[in-house]
């Protein structure tokens, strides 16, 4: 009787560390998930394909917007009124997404961004963070432009997004 406790014991130890193995093996997959498709993003944004762009926006915000096409309409207008003002995107890139939150049934992190813009001849350059979404484990990530915005107030909007997000405040530069 002794000898199965401790053979219980051990399985049950197993378990544990192979748990905790995929853990960290279901974050580094989904760190590369993330990236990938936010690198996508950002790349259909730059090629004015608006509709695929829209389909990474969070579901939430499409709502907010009353329409997926009203939104596409939205962000075709502000860009075009970016490209008469002089002003361009140059570049965006992101760093290493935060850990990843499970809260309910979804995913959540966020992920540092810089976005680079052209205007008269300036680099004006911000810093702040984007929220990646998942409702489903990871294999589909959507996300939310924070615009530099705290979590206190992305939460009255979204209040399902988990109060653990880091959400670091905006720092922008002209050079």
């Amino acid at each position: 009787m002794k000898q199965e406790s401790n053979y219980m014991r051990k399985i049950g130890l197993l378990l544990v560390f192979l748990g905790w193995c995929w853990q960290g093996l279901a974050q580094e997959n989904s760190e590369e998930k993330i990236i990938s498709e936010v690198t996508n993003m950002a790349k259909l944004l730059q090629e004015k394909k608006y509709t695929a762009y829209a389909n990474y926006l969070y579901p939430g915000i499409i709502a907010m917007a009353g329409s997926k096409e009203k939104l596409i309409e939205a962000t075709k207008n502000a860009m075009e009124q970016m490209q008469q003002n002089g002003v361009s995107i140059t570049k965006i890139s992101f760093g290493k997404p935060e850990k990843v939150l499970v809260v309910g049934s979804e995913w959540q992190t966020t992920v540092p961004q810089v976005f680079e813009m052209s205007h008269e001849g300036k680099a004006i350059i911000s810093e702040y963070s984007l929220i990646a979404i998942s409702n489903d484990a990871g294999l589909h990530w959507y996300f939310i432009d924070t615009s530099g915005k705290d979590l206190a107030t992305l939460r009255q909007s979204l209040p399902n997004l988990s109060t653990e997000l880091v959400v670091p405040e905006r720092k922008q530069r002209v050079e």
